[in-house]
């Protein structure tokens, strides 16, 4: 330390101090005088210097404070960075970031949302299958998620698939390969079983050979022949009736005539006698002497033409009737037994009026069978010759050839004929 150190020193600075202390001055002030400036002198410089190393001191810690909040806010800013980020929270631990700020901010996502007390499956709109919470008050929170569905195997014929199943959902179904073979074979013989019946339908094997009705062959329409053609046959066409045979052909062709004409009427409700004369005649049966007769007669001006034909048409299939049955004498009783037999009485229903037609008709096909060949020559219920109609049903799947049928027999005829009307 060199000299001028020590002056400045605080021992120099005192050793100054009392040195001018003891020197005369001009003023003449007494030693004690100058001591006490002397020591008051050294004073004030302490406390120069105390203040001076004060104020540094507060320098120094205006200072200190002020890099540690720039410090602090330095690290306040990359905490806030870094919580902000998407580091998980064990990166931000690790980062520096306090436990206590990492854990709540971890637990201020959640701030002021509901707490799940408890979830349930529910269904939801569309069917499917819903988690649902609820908070501890039994209030649903929020709408609720999607729950997991396990797939299920499900055999669609032709493959297997897994699928989730859900409200509505339709899969397509094939067929599996046996399947497909067996509905094949099925198909094709659905097919060779139509074209049979259509074989069959137009007769089959049989069906260009002529077939012999009534003592004719009659050959179908065909390519060769669009008109078909009938042949009578020598020996048989020809060949008498016998005299049973003569009179079935006879009552045959008037009952046949007869339910023509009543069929007719009974079609449009007039199939009856007038009803004054029915009443008459009811009034007096079996009187003999002829008086059932002339009540018939007198009371006959009541009727209307069109009652008069019907009392005509049914007297005259009665006579048939009952003639080739019980010969040439026929009682009153017989009469009105038949009568009510084969013919509409008041209050008969449409099915009874139609069960006494096909009573009628069976009448006639009797008589048919007894007269043999002959039975050609007797008409059926519209008045068509036998023969016409035998030859009607070998052509019935020829179009052109029922529409000549209707020509010559009216509008209808053949639908009717193959109806059996």
């Amino acid at each position: 330390m060199g000299l001028l150190d020590v002056l400045n020193s605080d021992e120099g600075r005192m050793g100054l101090a009392l040195l001018a202390a003891g020197a005369p001055r001009l003023d003449g002030a007494g030693f004690g005088q100058r001591l006490n400036e002397a020591v008051g002198s050294f004073d004030q410089y302490k406390s120069g210097q105390d203040a001076a190393s004060f104020k540094k001191l507060q320098a120094d810690a205006l200072r200190q404070e002020l890099l540690g909040r720039q410090n602090a806010a330095t690290e306040a800013a990359r905490l806030r960075g870094l919580m902000q980020s998407d580091m998980s929270y064990q990166d931000m631990v690790r980062q520096g970031v306090p436990v206590e700020q990492v854990k709540a901010l971890a637990e201020s996502r959640n701030f002021g949302r509901d707490e799940v007390a408890r979830t349930t499956e529910i269904e939801g709109p569309g069917g499917q299958k819903i988690i649902q919470g609820f908070d501890k008050f039994n209030n649903p929170i929020g709408a609720g998620v999607a729950g997991y569905v396990a797939p299920q195997l499900v055999n669609q014929g032709d493959r297997q698939a897994f699928v989730k199943p859900s409200a509505g959902l339709s899969l397509p179904v094939g067929m599996s390969p046996s399947e497909r073979d067996a509905s094949a074979r099925g198909w094709a013989s659905n097919n060779l079983a139509a074209q049979r019946f259509a074989f069959e339908q137009a007769g089959g094997a049989e069906a260009n050979k002529p077939q012999l009705v009534d003592g004719q062959w009659i050959y179908k329409p065909s390519a060769q022949n669009p008109q078909g053609m009938v042949v009578p046959v020598a020996g048989i066409a020809d060949k008498p009736l016998t005299e049973s045979q003569g009179a079935a052909v006879m009552f045959g062709q008037r009952a046949a005539q007869a339910d023509a004409i009543l069929r007719n009427l009974e079609s449009k409700g007039e199939g009856q006698p007038g009803t004054i004369k029915r009443v008459a005649q009811a009034m007096t049966p079996g009187l003999g002497m002829g008086l059932d007769e002339s009540v018939g007669t007198l009371t006959n001006f009541t009727q209307s033409k069109i009652q008069q034909s019907a009392e005509q048409a049914q007297n005259n299939f009665l006579t048939a009737i009952l003639r080739k049955e019980s010969g040439a004498s026929i009682s009153p009783s017989e009469f009105a037994t038949a009568r009510k037999m084969y013919f509409a009485q008041p209050g008969d229903s449409a099915a009874i009026l139609e069960q006494k037609q096909q009573t009628r008709a069976d009448a006639i096909s009797g008589m048919k069978a007894q007269a043999g060949q002959g039975a050609k020559h007797i008409a059926d219920q519209s008045g068509i010759p036998q023969s016409a109609v035998s030859h009607l049903k070998m052509v019935k799947n020829d179009p052109k050839a029922l529409a000549e049928f209707d020509q010559v027999f009216g509008d209808g005829a053949a639908a009717r004929v193959l109806r059996g009307k």
